[in-house]
């Protein structure tokens, strides 16, 4: 296989595990950080509730709660469409991504574009996160896990240092 087809391989090949490990992390935040710390404390109050409106009062703020602490549907939905977009790029044109043809050059730049947007949009993402670890740092507010979606983000300094190269 041509050196260039190999290169354009394995671009494909990190984006696609530079995707699944930020969906991995959100995940993880989502049901550790985000669901399974309040339904601990949804479930130790549930006990103490005797008439049904103070259970759907209890429900109610369960669910506000998830919502505050959970990331911006916005941001997620819109790197979703992007996830999307790579998988069928892939699909449709497996082999043809990487070949030296006119149409493999197409469909290659094709794939950088998406990158690129894939790109900026993580970082992005990843700066509002840290602001946000930042002032929970400094304020003390209910937003403390999201400290911990900071360090689990950027675990390596990935993006602090993407985004060093790219302020040069």
């Amino acid at each position: 296989m041509p050196m260039e087809m190999q290169q354009r391989t394995r671009r494909v090949q990190i984006l696609r595990q530079h995707m699944q490990h930020f969906i991995s992390v959100l995940e993880q935040y989502t049901l550790i950080e985000v669901i399974q710390s309040q339904w601990v404390v949804f479930k130790n109050n549930l006990g103490q509730q005797t008439v049904f409106e103070d259970l759907i009062k209890l429900h109610n703020e369960f669910l506000d709660s998830i919502k505050h602490q959970s990331v911006d549907i916005i941001w997620l939905s819109s790197i979703q469409v992007l996830i999307l977009k790579f998988n069928r790029l892939v699909r449709e044109n497996g082999t043809t991504i990487a070949a030296l043809t006119k149409e493999g050059r197409k469909v290659f730049q094709d794939f950088l574009e998406l990158e690129q947007t894939f790109k900026k949009y993580t970082q992005d993402f990843f700066r509002v996160v840290k602001n946000l670890a930042m002032k929970a740092s400094q304020t003390r507010t209910g937003l403390q896990s999201i400290k911990q979606l900071y360090v689990l983000l950027d675990f390596n300094r990935f993006y602090d240092e993407k985004r060093d190269d790219n302020d040069q």
